[in-house]
């Protein structure tokens, strides 16, 4: 469109689908037509392959039982007259009967009321709580316990340490998260030896994925490919490069404190 037209979009994602509003303005003296159109494009690439810079060399729409649907039109004729507006609506669903993860809809805790002179602290405290809520977690077998992921974007699973470390730290906001976090991995916890997954006897499991992972770790000089199993109970960390054993430093590089 020319300058003296303006497009301001606002997207919204919720659970497993994604909104998009469009808003056209004319700012012209005279009638305006144009055609705005959308392109919608995914590899749906799992998490691990983007993460290690694979990726896919074309649009892969159907992947497992993974289903995307778009709903409304992607293409529409606009005329506008002067300083006149219009609104684009579309959206798209992801449907995924195999999803390992769902929104968690328990693990609550309180809100406290925070009231300061500086009212970014306000901001602060709201925004942090939201962003804990958003990354609320459970699986189908879990009976709607909910944890929290380890993060966005990389770590949207369970991990055993990260998920205890969040529960412990909100305490002060109330105990049911951590309960239904200590829940969940006391049935993930670890019966027997298997060196293939890290398991052992009484240990709480590292990280729950959808299914195999190859990874790529070392140096670029030496890098090596190993597949990590959907449930691992490792404590080294399996993301790339974190399985490398580090090269004791020359005694020039080191630094050392003493205790005065």
């Amino acid at each position: 469109m020319r300058t003296a037209s303006s497009l301001d979009r606002a997207v919204r994602i919720c659970r497993a689908a994604w909104s998009t509003r469009c808003r056209v303005s004319s700012r012209t003296t005279v009638s305006v037509s144009r055609t705005v159109s959308v392109e919608v494009a995914s590899d749906l690439a799992p998490i691990e392959a983007v993460k290690a810079g694979r990726v896919s060399s074309g649009q892969i729409w159907p992947r497992d039982a993974i289903t995307v649907h778009v709903d409304g039109p992607l293409e529409w004729p606009v005329d506008l007259a002067p300083g006149e507006r219009r609104t684009l609506t579309w959206s798209l669903t992801v449907d995924d009967e195999g999803a390992l993860m769902r929104p968690g809809p328990r693990g609550a805790f309180a809100r406290p009321v925070v009231s300061a002179y500086d009212r970014r602290i306000e901001r602060l405290v709201d925004r942090s709580l939201d962003d804990l809520a958003a990354l609320r977690l459970t699986t189908p077998g879990d009976d709607g316990d909910t944890f929290l992921r380890a993060g966005v974007p990389w770590y949207l699973t369970l991990f055993g340490r990260d998920s205890l470390w969040a529960a412990r730290m909100m305490l002060p906001l109330g105990t049911g998260l951590a309960i239904e976090t200590l829940r969940v991995l006391g049935r993930r916890q670890g019966t027997r030896t298997d060196p293939d997954t890290g398991e052992a006897p009484g240990k709480i499991m590292h990280e729950l994925r959808r299914s195999d992972v190859t990874v790529e770790t070392g140096c670029p000089r030496s890098i090596t490919a190993r597949s990590t199993p959907p449930r691992s109970g490792s404590t080294c960390s399996p993301t790339p490069g974190a399985g490398v054993t580090p090269r004791p430093r020359s005694p020039r590089c080191c630094r050392t404190s003493r205790r005065r």
